[in-house]
């Protein structure tokens, strides 16, 4: 897989969170959660 398809996995999967905090106040602290896990996996990816 290459980093580009890589990139736009992540990028889905934040997406998708993002959707299911609209729909649910509990959400937010696992996007804050995601968010945080997202950034670990993407930093390395994009540098």
């Amino acid at each position: 897989m290459s980093k580009i398809d890589e990139f736009k996995d992540h990028i889905k999967v934040y997406i998708n969170a993002g959707k299911q905090v609209a729909e649910s106040p509990l959400g937010t602290a696992r996007l804050v959660g995601g968010f945080s896990t997202l950034k670990k996996v993407l930093m390395p990816v994009l540098l």
